[in-house]
């Protein structure tokens, strides 16, 4: 194993440590001066565009989005080592993407007393797309740095 993968791996505990932080733990972070939540989960976004300010759309949606990026950037190369064809890997990431986001709405229903919303779920998954369409755009030289043990 390489410097470049052990430095992925790291990386990756560090994103999943925030990621858990930011989806779990912080209902006191993201609280505003009356302890109401900011971010008031909903069912809908549909419902959210029709109850809320522009600001609160762009933060709830882009939000959502943006958090899975790094998971469908870094898993990818995570699993380089295992699975060598490309396609096969960004489907076998795609899944755990799907079953992490799920695990996070059942941990937020019963830990943090939110909402289980469907809406966060297919947010996260364009995030964890837009990661992986970067990670399929750089995986060559990604592949060629990670494979390569003598560095």
């Amino acid at each position: 194993m390489n410097r470049k993968y052990v430095s992925v791996i790291v990386v990756f505990i560090l994103y999943v440590m925030t990621l858990i932080y930011l989806t779990v733990l912080s209902n006191h972070v993201l609280s505003n001066y009356r302890g109401e939540p900011i971010f008031k989960l909903t069912v809908s976004i549909i419902g959210i565009m029709q109850t809320q300010s522009v600001e609160y759309v762009i933060k709830n949606v882009f939000g959502n989005v943006l958090l899975f990026i790094p998971y469908g950037f870094l898993l990818p190369i995570l699993l380089i080592p295992y699975i060598k064809k490309t396609l096969m890997n960004i489907g076998t990431t795609a899944l755990l993407a799907l079953i992490t986001t799920i695990t996070i709405e059942f941990i937020q229903v019963y830990y943090a007393h939110r909402v289980f919303d469907i809406d966060d779920m297919i947010l996260n998954e364009i995030g964890f797309l837009i990661g992986a369409f970067f990670f399929w755009l750089l995986e060559p030289s990604i592949r060629k740095s990670i494979l390569d043990s003598s560095k």
